[in-house]
């Protein structure tokens, strides 16, 4: 990879290993980043891997920093400020494939070129954000798609050929490839999925990779011209924005270039390593960074670099391509102007006006800190596609409830929980036509994973989402197992929930050693109700050699009062009588008990705390390692509500 340092263009060497995907768990590579071909400035790189941490060590040599940027590839950044060394470590969160990069800032800016890394266990391969592996468990390939407009680009890595279907029609457009990279160009808008087939030898796999084709179109504005600011070393700018659509494809920003850039001097190349300090003050390449949130406590998204020569002397609109998917709606951004050159007669002007503009942000200057002014706005515009996750204004509520064969000595039980299930959220105001309901007889993995697909194509980000089974379930070296009409592995049912939009997705796990749902399904945004630890087993409410539903299915949605009206617990209801589900209730809002914040809603917080409270009840006289020891993950800010039981 080409570096560019003061118009010199020199070689860097790889800073990271791709490490083997067959292998040790630790793996450690150190590098040079050579800086300069006839001075031995460089950055030396050590990279360690321990299953999904990364830990890197970085050291100028003969030459000094302000800080180092360890760019992680999954969005996040760490900075460490530091003159010689610095130590950063980061822990990834999913598995797949993440591209590390090092900066070292000084009077210049130092890049590293990029790596992949890998991240995972051993066995596994990562299409997109798809699992992707054979019947063996050995690496197939990796891919990713990026979307311009109605162009998308297709990227896959690895030896192996592979083809493309761009619609998911079944149609094949390519034939066998071994090409990197293929472009194709949408004739509609679509959003969908491509599916990417690999062979490797005479094995075959496929997986989905979502695709986002739509016209971008113009989203935030401000095109007021009053004064300008001077963007110079220490000098840093930033404008807030809140956009309308997730897809950011483009911004554009009013600015000029001032004074003697680097590139304007010529024989620059030899003359900077003769006399240094009379060129440190030239002109430099002017950082466009992107950030989710504010300057100072935002999120790093995007860095863009351009080059003096592309920027107008008298003032014009910069159009920079951006190509990200915004993680969160309606919150602010940043467009952030830097650069590591320049003095009070070298620098880049970005216009701004007065009277605040644009209400939606605010004008932020770097002084000791970063300050606010609000009655000024930069000059700048944003394009974007909608990706069909932007939300509508109504919270609505969305179930897919699937029933596992052979629960129960005639296998009914399954059936119960689905029927029970149902129709409490029903009765509690949920649209029934918001609710995929799979009976054993239909549980095959493929009528699973399509009601799933629908879900999401339905729901956006103000919705709420469920999904709930019932059914046999197993937990070995950290595999967790749903038999259905076939063998569903948690990691497998991680695949089909990842790309969810909601806002909130609750479920309901009730299995044998349901606990190790957590293990594949914990994420933000979400909550798990988990029948029964890891290493426990799930049973079934059954009276006068009835069953009445599995434990959490039905101490959560049960309306009959079976259990309260053979074993006098739990009690009445206060409001609505004997019913035994905590969504049929009203108590586990009002009650302290449970935890109760008597807000009108019944969450699965609080369905949580009635649960264990009489299944603990209804298990007492068990031996302590048949009791079920229920399970949750809460990684929802706040409770997360389920049904509603007054106005």
């Amino acid at each position: 990879m080409a570096i560019k340092m003061k118009g010199i263009v020199v070689i860097a060497i790889a800073i990271l290993l791709l490490p083997s995907i067959v292998g040790m768990n630790i793996q450690k590579k150190e590098t040079q980043l050579q800086l300069n071909e006839n001075h031995d400035y460089k950055v030396v790189i050590a990279i360690e891997k321990h299953g999904k941490i990364v830990k890197a060590y970085a050291r100028m040599v003969n030459a000094t920093t302000s800080k180092f940027i360890f760019h992680w590839g999954d969005g996040s950044i760490t900075t460490i400020y530091a003159n010689k060394n610095a130590v950063a470590e980061h822990s990834y969160e999913r598995n797949g494939m993440y591209k590390i990069r090092v900066e070292a800032v000084g009077k210049e800016k130092y890049r590293s070129n990029v790596e992949y890394a890998y991240i995972g266990k051993d066995d596994c391969v990562f299409v997109g954000s798809n699992d992707c592996e054979n019947e063996n468990g050995h690496a197939i390939a990796i891919a990713n798609v990026v979307t311009r407009g109605m162009k998308a680009t297709f990227e896959a890595y690895g030896n192996w050929l592979h083809r493309w279907d761009f619609d998911n029609n079944g149609i094949y457009d390519t034939p066998w490839i071994n090409e990197k990279e293929i472009r194709h160009v949408y004739e509609k808008p679509y959003n969908g999925y491509a599916k990417l087939q690999v062979k490797n030898g005479n094995e075959t796999d496929e997986s989905l990779i979502r695709v986002i084709a739509m016209p971008e179109q113009e989203d935030q504005k401000q095109d007021k011209i009053e004064d300008f600011v001077k963007v110079y070393r220490g000098h840093e700018y930033a404008q807030t924005f809140i956009p309308t659509m997730l897809n950011l494809t483009k911004i554009k920003i009013y600015v000029a270039r001032k004074g003697i850039a680097y590139d304007d001097i010529p024989f620059y190349q030899i003359l900077s390593l003769l006399f240094p300090n009379l060129f440190s003050n030239l002109l430099g390449d002017l950082y466009i960074e992107i950030y989710e949130g504010t300057p100072m406590n935002g999120r790093h998204l995007k860095e863009i670099v351009v080059e003096p020569s592309k920027i107008s002397k008298y003032g014009a609109w910069l159009s920079i391509d951006i190509g990200i998917i915004l993680s969160s709606w309606n919150k602010h951004y940043s467009i952030v102007l830097w650069q590591s050159g320049g003095n009070e007669r070298n620098y880049y002007k970005w216009y701004y006006a007065t009277g605040n503009p644009y209400p939606n942000g605010s004008f932020y200057y770097l002084e000791r800190g970063w300050k606010e002014d609000s009655s000024k706005d930069f000059a700048f515009i944003t394009y974007g596609e909608p990706t069909g996750d932007e939300p509508d204004g109504v919270e609505e509520r969305w179930a897919v409830i699937i029933g596992g064969p052979n629960l129960g000595e005639h296998g009914e039980v399954g059936s119960i929980d689905v029927r029970i299930t149902r129709d409490v959220l029903v009765q509690r105001g949920w649209d029934p036509s918001h609710i995929w309901t799979i009976y054993p007889d239909e549980s095959n993995l493929k009528n699973v994973e399509n009601a799933i697909e629908q879900m999401k194509k339905a729901e956006d980000m103000d919705d709420i989402c469920l999904v709930s089974w019932s059914a046999h379930g197993s937990f070995n070296n950290g595999v967790y197992t749903i038999y259905l009409n076939g063998a569903l592995t948690g990691k497998k049912l991680k695949s089909w929930l990842d790309d969810f939009a909601c806002k909130g997705m609750l479920l309901l796990a009730e299995t044998c050693h349901a606990g190790g749902a957590i293990y594949d399904l914990a994420q933000p945004k979400r909550v798990i109700l988990a029948a029964c630890a890891a290493d426990r087993l799930d049973r079934g409410v059954k009276l006068n050699w009835k069953y009445y539903g599995s434990w959490l299915h039905y101490f959560l949605a049960d309306q009959t009062g079976a259990c309260h009206n053979r074993l006098h617990f739990p009690p009445k209801d206060p409001v609505f009588g004997a019913k035994d589900g905590a969504f049929a209730r009203s108590d586990p809002d009002t009650s302290s008990e449970y935890k109760g914040n008597n807000d009108g809603w019944i969450s699965a917080e609080e369905g949580f705390e009635f649960y264990c409270k009489w299944i603990d009840e209804f298990t007492k006289k068990y031996p302590p390692e048949m009791k079920p020891d229920p399970q949750i993950y809460d990684g929802y800010d706040g409770d997360l509500n389920v049904v509603k039981w007054r106005e």
